[in-house]
Parts: structure tokens; C-alpha cells; sequence
């Protein structure tokens, strides 16, 4: 080193070790993206391999699973469905069903019934009819609803006007059976049951099983105040044939649709269920169903360093419904499919998810209870139409169920609200609960006054509540003088004796009456 050269700079000691240390983050963030693309891998594989055994099963797993071709107009139920209630008459301008007779200011008395005269309503009907009999030909059901992004804005626009079919079709079957004509009223109950099976295909969800189980159960507590009073008879031409009421019994008792339906429904909730997590994951949620989702690329950051553990909350998901739709499939009945749904270790998934997503699970347990409800009230029936049938023949009812069996039933039916014991029956009759304050049943909105109501025992039929208490088929007095037993405080009753009709308007010191308003002149 000459005299001219300059001297060296010492480098300080703090660069020295800015350097390592840069490098040592470096290095560690390129470990960090390499763990987290290790990890991705591992949960998508894990992922696509659940999809894969789903898809392998034939079940509905991927968005293009739930398309389905439009149906012919000819062939389509839903097409008829749309025609008859477009050609049901109108009273004063608007449809009459039998929320008119009762829903006043908010209170509980029946209204002046618009129809005047049930026999020229019903003949009035007979074009909508006609559509329901072209809807029982057609063998295949397209309502319209399509996959589509996001999955949980799809539409499903004939919910509503199913209901509303229901109520029409309630309402004239009460009005068939009030002039005579049984053989109608019978029909129009087997026109009910085409519509709630049309509900559960091809597009089921889990919302539309459970109208169809809507549309099921009001009807069948409609059958339960006609069939006391029911006409039975090769003549006149009005009553109703012991062959239709063995039809329709054998129908009651198939049940492998509602099962097939339930289980499907549950399936298609789960796709539901991993599409809208994978959207979320993917950025398509958005407000709008017009468009693809707008970009945002901070979201797109954060789902991409937390997407692994929404795709292993999907398959933890997948897995949980998947085993809940096998429980709801296989239970022959309420305890045994909870039983199922405890031991098949369902639980575990559903703790294993992240704590976000189990807040967005939904408690779908819940949902099967309907399910057996109906099915409890199906039984009863079918039960209820053989000791009509073994009363024809023998001008008594049974003394014991074991009667019936087996000309009139092919066995005693099991009460599905418990662990395979038999429906049971009182002869000897049960008499309903007059609700007050503080007993389940009670209404604020014009309790019956309880002199008005009978007092008398009532035959009955039933199965145990969603409570599972054998109450000895507790029932009781709606608010209109009905005798129900929806409330899960008490037994499922079928009554086998005429019901009270419905309380009108009661003038002062009037009996209870006798006659409903669709026998009104």
C-alpha cells in the first residue's frame, strides 16, 4: 500500500449482522411460503380425494352435478301445478282458502265465508282440477331453480304458491266432504300428496323436503277431521269406495320416498354447504347474482394464507353431512337415527373445524325431527283408515290393533318417536286439554271460552310427542275450538271420532256449534 492510496472504511459491526439477519428472514420467509404450499397441497389432495369417493358414489358434489336438462312442457308437473292454480276461481277478486274464514285484525274469528254456495265453487274448480289431474300423469318435475353463483342466492320461486296450492287444496276438500261428495274429497287429499312429492324433485334441497313435509302434515290433519264422518259406499257415486280407501292406505304406508327424500336433501345441502365455503375461499361471494365477483385482491391474500384451513373445514364438513345423511337414511326411527348420529363420530368432525366455521355450520340435527313427525302421522292414519274399514265390515271398531292384521293392515305400525314399540290405540277414548295460562297450547288471541267447548272422551289414536313422554294421548283445544297436538308438550293424536267444527263468531249463550263455515249457506 503506497503513501497515495486511500484507507480501507471499516464496515460497522451493526451491517455485519443486518446482513445475517436479513438473510436469516429471508430464508425463513421462503421456509414460511414453502410450508404453507406444502400445506395447501396436503389439505387440497386431502380435499379432492373426499370429493372424488363423493363423486364415485354417484352423489352430488361439483357445481355441474346440479344441472339438469329443462323437461318437456308436456311432461312437466310443475307446468300443470302453474296452470291450476292460474285457473282457480276468484272471489271478489282474490283466491279464497280457509285462513279467510279465521284471520281477522289479527284475532281468531272466522270472517263471513265469501263462497256462497260450495256446490257451484266446486264445479267452478273443476278446470283447476283437471290441471291436477294432467300434473298426476306427467311423470317428471322441473320448477325452474338452476345452479348458480353464489349458491346461497339461488331462488326457489314456487315455495310460496306451493303453500298456496296446499291451502286451495285443503279448502276444497273440506267443501267436497261438507255437500257430499267424499269420493272428491279423497281425491283432492291424494292431489296433495302428487304436490309434496313433485316438491322433492329434480332440484331437492333441504328447504324444499321440508315444504313438501308442510304441505304433508296439514293435510293429513285435515283427513283426521273428515274420516269420522267419511261416506263409505260403492254408491251413490259421491262416496268414496272401500278400494280408494285402500289405495290410499297402501300409499301412507310407502315410505321409502320420504326416506330416498330426506337422505337426497341432506346431500344437497352439503353441496350447498362446500360451494359456498369454496366461494368464500375463491372471492366469488358477492351481493349480486348478475355478474361474476369483482377481484379484491386484499381478500384474495388473506383467503389464500388461511385457504388450507377452509378447505379442511370443507372436508371435515363434507364428512359430517355425509354421515348425518346416512344416520337420517338408515334410522328406522327418531331414537335409532339418534342413536346412529352419536356413534358414527360425526362430533368429531364438527370440533375439529376451525372455530369460525362452526359458528357458520348449521345445527341440521334439528331437521330430521319433521321428518319422523310426518311419517308418525302417516301411520296413524293408515291405521285410522283400517279401523274404518274393519267398522264397515264388522259394524264395530276393534277392541286391540291386533285385529286389524292381517286383512285390514299387513302389521301393527311401529310409532317412529320411539325405539320400535307399536302406535297405540284407545278405544275407550282421551279427552283433550283446555289451554289456560301457563299450559302449553295456550293462546293470547281468543282463547275458547271452555263452556263452549265438549267435554266428552274422543277414540283416538297416537304416538308419542317429540318429547318422548308417553302423555296417554294428551291433546288439546286450539284457540278456534280445533283439537290439536302439534305442541312438543304433548302426544301425536289421531282422533277417530268426529271433531268439534271450528268456533265461529259465538252469540251470547250459543251452544257450541255444530256446522263449519264451509257448510255455511
Amino acid at each position: 500500500m503506497t503513501a497515495t492510496d486511500p484507507s480501507p472504511i471499516p464496515v460497522p459491526r451493526r451491517y455485519y449482522y443486518l446482513k445475517r439477519l436479513g438473510l436469516f428472514f429471508t430464508l425463513w420467509l421462503l421456509l414460511l411460503v414453502g410450508l404453507r404450499w406444502y400445506w395447501g397441497y396436503a389439505m387440497h389432495d386431502r380435499l379432492e380425494r373426499e370429493i372424488q369417493a363423493i363423486a364415485a358414489r354417484g352423489e352430488p358434489i361439483r357445481f355441474e352435478d346440479m344441472k339438469f336438462p329443462a323437461v318437456p312442457q308436456a311432461d312437466n308437473q310443475a307446468y300443470y301445478y302453474a296452470q291450476a292454480l292460474n285457473l282457480w276461481p276468484r272471489i271478489n277478486g282474490k283466491l279464497v282458502t280457509e285462513s279467510d274464514w279465521y284471520q281477522n285484525n289479527e284475532q281468531h274469528f272466522p270472517e263471513n265465508d265469501p263462497v256462497k254456495d260450495n256446490q257451484d265453487y266446486l264445479a267452478q274448480c273443476e278446470p283447476a282440477f283437471q290441471a291436477l289431474r294432467q300434473a298426476a300423469q306427467a311423470t317428471r318435475c322441473d320448477w325452474g331453480v338452476r345452479p348458480s353463483h353464489p349458491v346461497y342466492l339461488i331462488p326457489y320461486p314456487e315455495l310460496t304458491a306451493n303453500r298456496q296450492r296446499m291451502q286451495l287444496l285443503k279448502d276444497a276438500m273440506i267443501r267436497a266432504h261438507q255437500v257430499g261428495n267424499d269420493a272428491l274429497a279423497v281425491t283432492l287429499f291424494q292431489q296433495t300428496l302428487n304436490l309434496a312429492e313433485a316438491n322433492e324433485k329434480p332440484f331437492l334441497s333441504l328447504i324444499h323436503h321440508l315444504i313438501s313435509l308442510s304441505i304433508r302434515n296439514p293435510m293429513l290433519n285435515t283427513l283426521a277431521e273428515i274420516l269420522p264422518t267419511l261416506r263409505v259406499g260403492e254408491q251413490p257415486e259421491e262416496a268414496v269406495s272401500p278400494a280408494m280407501l285402500r289405495a290410499l292406505q297402501a300409499r301412507l304406508l310407502k315410505e321409502e320416498k320420504m326416506r330416498q327424500g330426506q337422505a337426497r336433501a341432506l346431500l344437497v345441502e352439503r353441496w350447498a354447504q362446500a360451494l359456498a365455503v369454496q366461494e368464500l375461499v375463491n372471492g366469488q361471494l358477492t351481493s349480486s347474482m348478475s355478474g361474476p365477483a369483482t377481484p379484491n385482491i386484499p381478500w384474495q391474500l388473506v383467503m389464500w394464507t388461511g385457504g388450507p384451513i377452509f378447505e379442511n373445514d370443507i372436508r371435515l364438513s363434507l364428512k359430517h353431512m355425509t354421515k348425518l345423511a346416512s344416520a337420517a337414511e338408515a334410522g328406522a326411527n327418531l331414537p335409532d337415527f339418534q342413536r346412529r348420529w352419536k356413534n358414527s363420530g360425526a362430533e368429531a368432525e364438527l370440533n375439529s373445524m376451525s372455530r369460525l366455521s362452526r359458528m357458520l355450520a348449521p345445527a341440521l340435527e334439528g331437521s330430521i325431527r319433521p321428518h319422523y313427525y310426518s311419517l308418525a302421522q302417516s301411520r296413524l292414519a293408515a291405521t285410522a283408515i283400517a279401523i274404518k274399514l274393519y267398522e264397515l265390515d264388522h259394524g264395530r271398531r276393534p277392541a286391540q290393533l291386533a285385529e286389524l292384521v292381517p286383512q285390514y293392515l299387513p302389521a301393527i305400525p311401529l310409532d317412529p318417536m320411539t325405539d320400535g314399540q307399536p302406535i297405540k290405540y284407545l278405544p275407550q277414548g282421551v279427552t283433550p286439554v283446555i289451554p289456560t295460562p301457563g299450559v302449553p297450547g295456550w293462546s293470547r288471541n281468543a282463547t275458547p271460552d271452555p263452556k263452549l267447548l265438549p267435554t266428552r272422551k274422543f277414540a283416538a289414536l297416537y304416538c308419542i310427542g317429540s318429547n318422548g313422554t308417553d302423555q296417554g294421548g294428551k291433546c288439546y283445544f286450539d284457540e278456534v275450538g280445533r283439537i290439536q297436538s302439534t305442541s312438543s308438550d304433548y302426544d301425536i293424536v289421531f282422533l277417530l271420532d268426529s271433531q268439534p267444527d271450528p268456533i265461529r263468531p259465538p252469540k251470547p249463550g250459543a251452544p257450541f256449534p255444530t256446522t263449519s263455515p264451509a257448510a255455511r249457506p
